[in-house]
């Protein structure tokens, strides 16, 4: 009989390897997508330079002229690149903080950078174009973190010592924060056990997260100008860039699930969430980021695995698709596609990268293995004989096989069958799992419903 390796997209890594039957348990610098498994483009130097500190944040934004920026914050450093030259902007006044918990919020009021410690926590402006390094705003309160909404207001989260206050300056006035009967300038306190820890405009309005729970910050107008109401409990956000706002979405990663916001708060159901909190160093919970991919609707999270002490590895939610993928990288930081042609990472290093260009890995390998294959209730054993391969270009992959008698048994490796055509197999299992791997580094391959020849043998 021949069996179809059609199997849903996304990976499942719950519980057990055994629990991923039916499904793709693991993959590697791959996406499913549209029916296919193709693989994720590679990366290449794409901004002159090197950042110095541990890089922790990047945001690109136009200048009124239509000008590509961006800019790169370490825990010692503020950078501006225009696209050709590298140039550091810190404030000579600025005390780096700790490497391992100082981060900064970047944001664009119109042209100017807008730049927040969360250690120091002095704000910052950057005129771009205009030379010089970035001086503190006048006025500005001490600040976490801070945001820029649609109404041309720069609001304060935890503002001058208040982990629950946020405040906000005078419409197009920065340097006003005083509030009077004649200004927007203003200030409310959240209600909620947590502290602040990061904002962002989305779609009539702005999100605040805490360490506990999350809040609707809204434009009403004159005397209150902004209220503020509490929208979701015990759904705090892990770190300060760990959200992405999509329009009138939000998805963000708490302490143990993912979350999304579309007017309302859902737990956003999580196929690898089991594997991704229980091996997360939550010493370093700290740097998780987010990184949009609005070309194939994905939102990547980066995170320390393990012992890694930074990023090491990413977990990905397609929303257009509804499924999950998971991986190796190591990113620090970086930006969508859209202000630049290409997305944007950084890595420790200090390395500003285009990403989904080229077909360099640093020899990684781009694979994905599916969960167990058994024939009934897996009493009985297969005899599997052959792969029929489904490539638009056949030989771009190979395969491998894994048996086994039963789940906690010794695992027995068979590969690698070159899947240029029909391959022939030949090996007698309860149970298998096959690895389709990139052949070569430079193989754009498209994979479709490959199916394995299979035998019935009896239980013995």
């Amino acid at each position: 009989m021949l069996i179809k390796l059609a199997l849903p997209p996304g990976l499942y890594r719950n519980g057990t390897a055994y629990q991923s039957m039916g499904r793709w348990y693991d993959a590697n610098l791959i996406r499913f997508f549209e029916g296919q498994i193709r693989p994720m483009k590679g990366w290449a130097t794409g901004m002159t330079g090197t950042l110095s500190g541990n890089p922790r944040a990047a945001h690109a934004w136009y200048r009124n002229t239509g000008t590509s920026f961006a800019a790169y914050a370490t825990h010692t450093k503020l950078y501006a690149h225009d696209g050709t030259t590298l140039d550091d902007i810190t404030h000579a006044s600025f005390t780096p903080g700790s490497a391992d918990t100082s981060t900064w919020s970047l944001d664009n009021f119109g042209e100017l950078l807008i730049a927040t410690n969360s250690e120091e926590k002095i704000m910052y402006e950057w005129q771009p174009g205009g030379g010089g390094d970035a001086t503190i705003i006048t006025n500005a309160p001490s600040a976490l973190a801070s945001f820029v909404t649609d109404e041309r207001i720069i609001v304060a989260i935890g503002s001058d010592g208040n982990p629950r206050n946020v405040a906000w300056c005078d419409q197009d006035a920065r340097t006003t924060w005083t509030s009077t009967a004649t200004n927007q300038a203003g200030d409310l306190n959240l209600t909620t056990k947590g502290v602040g820890m990061c904002g962002g405009r989305v779609r009539g309005g702005g999100l605040i997260w805490t360490t506990d729970d999350l809040h609707l910050m809204r434009y009403i107008g004159f005397p209150d100008i902004y209220g503020i109401e509490r929208v979701g409990n015990d759904c705090g956000i892990i770190s300060r860039h760990a959200f992405s706002i999509l329009d009138s979405k939000a998805f963000w990663m708490g302490l143990n699930s993912f979350y999304v916001w579309a007017g309302y708060v859902e737990t956003l159901p999580c196929d690898v969430g089991d594997d991704v909190f229980t091996n997360i160093n939550q010493t370093h919970r700290g740097k998780v980021w987010t990184l949009h991919n609005p070309q194939f609707g994905e939102v990547f999270w980066f995170y320390p695995r393990g012992a890694a002490t930074e990023c090491s590895h990413y977990v990905s939610f397609n929303y257009r698709e509804n499924h999950w993928n998971h991986g190796t990288l190591a990113r620090n930081a970086g930006f969508s596609q859209g202000v630049w042609s290409y997305p944007v990472m950084v890595n420790a290093a200090g390395a500003m990268l285009w990403h989904e260009y080229g077909w360099s890995y640093d020899s990684a390998n781009r694979y994905a293995i599916s969960g167990p294959v058994e024939l009934g209730d897996g009493e009985q054993r297969l005899q599997i004989d052959e792969i029929i391969p489904d490539e638009v270009t056949q030989g771009d992959c190979e395969a491998y096989f894994y048996t086994r008698a039963y789940p906690n048994a010794t695992e027995a490796t068979l590969g690698p069958y070159n899947a240029a055509d029909r391959v022939g197999v030949i090996t007698t299992a309860r149970q298998a799992r096959v690895e389709i791997r990139s052949e070569s580094a430079t193989n754009d391959f498209r994979i479709g419903n490959w199916r394995v020849k299979v035998k019935q043998r009896g239980r013995y």
